[in-house]
């Protein structure tokens, strides 16, 4: 079962790959017949608004300004080589919005009359890119499909629902909510943050992380790098992936590390110890389980990694995981 759930994933992060990759060529050019609108919405703020921003098939760029107001600007463009299915599908693309008590809202919907059936190839092209000022204290909620988003530093909630794309997030100093798959993301910092990587495109770096940390990540290589020196908490969950845990020489930390099928790389002068190292294998048979305990000054830091089908390095430096080869559940202490 766990085997052709493995090949199910495996078959549609190739198959989205290459329809990100189509989807990017196709962006490059423009087709024949072209058409493109602005629309543009302010609403005013007040202190306990909270804003959710729901776009596909394009940018959402997000930017901070003394204002109590929320002005939203969004380019729609397509382009295709037949004009009724071009005329139908820029028709299709709507941007609804409103304000109810505390909540604003703006997404964008794409309505069926776009999908119908016309004769030859049909080659288009779709681009909805918003530009979204804030003020820097509102709730921000944003989901994004096929496009990048961009998130200033931010001093207030942010949740965010990444796919297809890219996340380049600033430095967020209050509670996170982070989902990302199938995507790029960088972080320059994250404070009290719950964050999803899954089928990560390229290698994922946070920064500076503080607070507490719970972190899933699942079929992400090259890996996910965490700067943890300010952490007063990690808890790490690792499937099918390369993990990095980077912490100053003269770090305290309390470590507590499992790996199942993978391995444990301490690069570190830390005493990280596998609890079963006296094991005799020869009398009681290899096992593929490893439990690791350790302590770095007064253990100030929890961490707390479970590891399965992954590596594991803990180091005082940016990981290097293209060293890392293919072992057969060897652990390197």
């Amino acid at each position: 079962m766990k085997k052709q759930r493995l090949l199910s994933n495996l078959f549609i992060l190739l198959t989205f790959s290459a329809t990100i990759a189509s989807a990017q060529d196709k962006q490059k050019k423009k087709y024949e017949f072209v058409k493109e609108r602005d629309f543009s919405q302010t609403y005013t703020t007040s202190a306990n608004d909270k804003l959710k921003i729901s776009n596909q098939f394009g940018t959402v760029d997000i930017k901070t300004w003394n204002k109590n107001e929320v002005k939203v600007d969004v380019h729609i463009a397509t382009s295709s080589n037949i004009k009724e299915a071009n005329d139908d599908r820029f028709e299709s693309i709507e941007i609804k919005h409103s304000k109810e008590g505390n909540n604003i809202y703006f997404e964008t919907e794409m309505n069926n009359t776009g999908n119908k059936n016309y004769k030859g190839n049909q080659n288009n092209t779709i681009d909805i890119d918003y530009v979204v000022y804030i003020p820097a204290t509102i709730a921000l909620n944003v989901k994004n499909k096929f496009g990048k988003t961009t998130v200033p530093d931010l001093n207030t909630e942010v949740k965010i629902e990444q796919q297809f794309g890219e996340l380049v997030a600033g430095r967020l100093s209050q509670n996170a909510d982070i989902e990302v798959k199938f995507s790029k993301a960088s972080f320059e910092s994250l404070n009290n943050a719950d964050l999803t990587i899954e089928f990560a495109k390229d290698q994922v770096v946070i920064k500076n992380a503080t607070g507490k940390l719970d972190i899933n990540v699942k079929h992400s290589k090259p890996g996910v790098t965490v700067y943890a020196d300010q952490l007063t908490e990690l808890e790490a969950d690792v499937e099918f992936s390369n993990f990095g845990l980077v912490l100053t020489k003269n770090a305290s930390a309390d470590f507590r590390i499992k790996t199942n099928f993978g391995s444990l790389s301490n690069k570190t002068s830390f005493a990280i110890k596998d609890e079963d190292e006296d094991r005799d294998e020869r009398k009681y048979g290899p096992t593929f389980s490893h439990s690791y305990r350790g302590t770095a000054g007064n253990g100030k830091l929890k961490v707390d990694v479970d590891g399965r089908h992954s590596d594991i390095i803990v180091s005082n430096e940016a990981p290097d995981f293209t060293s890392i080869k293919p072992k057969k559940n060897k652990v390197v202490i």
